[in-house]
């Protein structure tokens, strides 16, 4: 009994003492500390490749019809440092800062207001990517033992950070998709394919194991965006004469369309999760051009035109649509600064320009608000598109069942469609008069027709 009794004991005495030295996340409340270093990075455990597939997207040619300018003109910088929120946005805004030496990626909540310091250290760092949930950043970081750009995830809860690609060829342009980090979700990121620039889709799990996808192509294919919902990436095509196109691929059928091209040169494009606004920036002979494209309407509205030789660096697109965020010169201190702005109203959020340090690489991820309802009616060409009351109802039945389809966990339960004839065939990737095309129902969303368009709750 008492060999027991001490077996016992001692097992509890061991299990305390590993308790207690077991090392416990590294999470400062000082907010001028950085939650990782260079060491941290050095320390990173490389993911766990699983598999590796090849893939090619079809090209489907959309039409290009241009509107009006939206907004040009000077607007005043800000720093998402000392800066108030916007009205009504939220989520969470990524970018990085350089003093010179120093680098760094600081994570700004839009809804309080509050500011973390994610990274610092000497290492330059390309492009950053945040999730949905604000606990996952991707950045695309330099690694002087490779020397090149690798790929680091840093759980922000978790205090743990994995090297995605840890390979000899620089690895750049990082977005995150909503659930990367927790379970099921995706990081992408610009890599080598055997010579040519790729888009590498990674399907990544809390373990760090990344099940790859290289959507390849014998044309470079750069800097990809990827949708919060994980649904569609955006990249830029770089043809052989010269020409640049912005493509958008849908990640569930292999397939992609050319959303706009040019004898400009293309970058930075951006997606929303329905699928059907797409941002770019085309830089232009004179002007530096911040452009989004509704594919349900054909419309291409110039969000932002600033005269060379002015910078704007790294526009993004929200979930929504409706919010960008973007890098902006001061003409009178030439830093670079972050810029918050809603796209419906053209309003800015206001704060002091940091005259000693540039801000880019932005990139914000806030959610779709959830709801009970979307609306479709096939007249409501003007508005957003977004499904989210008459006005801005979807034009497509179709579109408007595959944002259902991508986007799950909104608790949509109804679809009112406005009275009108509508074709299985008519939509974003969609194959016009196509007689195989029918209707992709959802599960437990019931679909109400006939409506006027007009109908209150």
């Amino acid at each position: 009994m008492y060999r027991t009794l001490s077996l016992i004991l001692l097992i509890i005495f061991l299990g305390a003492c590993a308790r207690q030295t077991e090392p416990s996340p590294n999470l400062p409340q000082d907010p001028t500390q950085p939650l990782f270093t260079g060491a941290d990075l050095q320390r990173a455990k490389p993911a766990k490749e699983l598999k590796r597939e090849w893939v090619q997207g079809t090209e489907l040619d959309l039409e290009i019809k241009e509107s009006e300018k939206a907004y040009e003109g000077t607007v005043s910088p800000s720093d998402l440092s000392p800066q108030a929120v916007l009205a009504g946005a939220s989520g969470y805004v990524v970018y990085t800062r350089n003093s010179g030496s120093t680098w760094q990626i600081w994570k700004h909540d839009q809804a309080t207001d509050a500011k973390t310091l994610v990274f610092s250290d000497t290492l330059s760092i390309d492009s950053v990517g945040i999730n949905v949930t604000g606990n996952t950043v991707a950045a695309s970081i330099f690694n002087s033992a490779t020397n090149s750009n690798d790929v680091y995830v840093m759980d922000l809860t978790l205090a743990t950070t994995f090297n995605l690609s840890n390979s000899t060829a620089s690895e750049t342009h990082v977005s995150v998709s909503a659930l990367a980090g927790y379970t099921l979700g995706y990081i992408v990121w610009e890599g080598d394919n055997a010579g040519v620039r790729a888009p590498y889709v990674c399907a990544y799990f809390l373990n760090g194991n990344c099940s790859t996808t290289i959507l390849s192509n014998a044309l470079a294919q750069v800097q990809p965006s990827i949708s919060s919902n994980g649904a569609y990436v955006t990249f830029v095509r770089e043809l052989a004469n010269g020409d640049d196109q912005v493509h958008l691929y849908n990640l569930a059928t292999n397939t992609s369309i050319n959303v706009y091209g040019t004898a400009s040169e293309l970058e930075h494009p951006s997606v929303s999760d329905d699928g059907l606004n797409v941002m770019y920036l085309r830089h232009d002979p004179t002007n530096e051009v911040v452009r989004v494209k509704n594919l349900a309407t054909g419309i291409t509205t110039n969000e932002l035109v600033l005269a060379l030789p002015r910078i704007v660096d790294h526009p993004h697109l929200t979930a929504d649509g409706l919010f960008m965020t973007y890098g902006l010169e001061n003409t009178a201190t030439h830093q670079v600064a972050t810029v918050a702005r809603d796209l419906t109203t053209n309003v800015e959020a206001t704060g002091a320009s940091n005259s000693t340090q540039t801000h880019a690489g932005t990139y914000w991820q806030k959610p779709i608000i959830s709801g009970s309802r979307i609306y479709v009616d096939k007249d409501a060409t003007t508005g957003l598109s977004n499904g989210r009351s008459w006005v801005n109802a979807f034009i497509k039945l179709q579109d408007a069942l595959n944002f259902l389809k991508t986007n799950p966990t909104l608790g949509i339960t109804e679809v009112w469609v406005a009275a009108g004839v509508y074709y299985p065939d008519e939509g974003i990737f969609q194959t016009n008069n196509s007689e195989a095309a029918s209707f992709n129902l959802v599960n437990n969303v019931a679909i109400y027709g006939g409506f006027a368009g007009t109908e209150m709750l």
